[in-house]
């Protein structure tokens, strides 16, 4: 039997997402170019300087981001970034803390290595098959690292493991 994966699938609120970015991205290089003139401070242009092309480096990120999970190891890849991490290197799943929970899409996974440092960011709210990744990610983290703590809040929305995402004839493909 083949090792089953579950790949992302982008949903529609972050196409939504991404184009209102890229519309205030926009809006402020039509700004600078436009209305050189009125930059009255240095502080402005550097404002202006550094905050567009890190818009634009947001957009890119989540508009190539790529997640794929399996019991051996979750894989994220963007066009500037690659993980390929073994759920054995972790700890602790939780949540992102702050701004970890994105208004009528549901909570943010942090992945956190063994050492306790941060390890990996996943943006669960953004992807169309959410509830899917979640559970999978839950289910192969604790598959293949049976002593990993997970947060509560997850166990208390998706119950506990297992959820037979991870049996014979249940891979997932885009």
């Amino acid at each position: 039997m083949s090792n089953p994966k579950v790949f992302s699938q982008k949903g529609l609120f972050v196409y939504v997402w991404l184009i209102v970015l890229s519309i205030f991205t926009l809006f402020g290089v039509w700004g600078i170019v436009t209305r050189f003139q009125s930059l009255t401070s240095p502080k402005d242009f550097i404002g202006a300087f550094f905050g567009i092309p890190l818009m634009g480096y947001v957009v890119y990120h989540f508009s190539t981001l790529r997640v794929e999970i399996s019991t051996e190891g979750i894989k994220t890849r963007t066009f500037f970034q690659r993980h390929n991490i073994p759920w054995t290197e972790f700890s602790y799943i939780s949540t992102l803390t702050g701004f970890g929970y994105i208004p009528f899409r549901g909570l943010q996974m942090r992945l956190i290595h063994k050492n306790g440092n941060f390890a990996l960011n996943i943006p669960i709210p953004f992807f169309r098959n959410r509830e899917q990744m979640a559970q999978a990610i839950i289910e192969a983290a604790r598959f293949a690292n049976p002593s990993i703590r997970i947060n509560s809040i997850f166990i208390d929305k998706y119950g506990s493991p297992p959820y037979g995402i991870f049996t014979e004839n249940s891979s997932v493909q885009p």
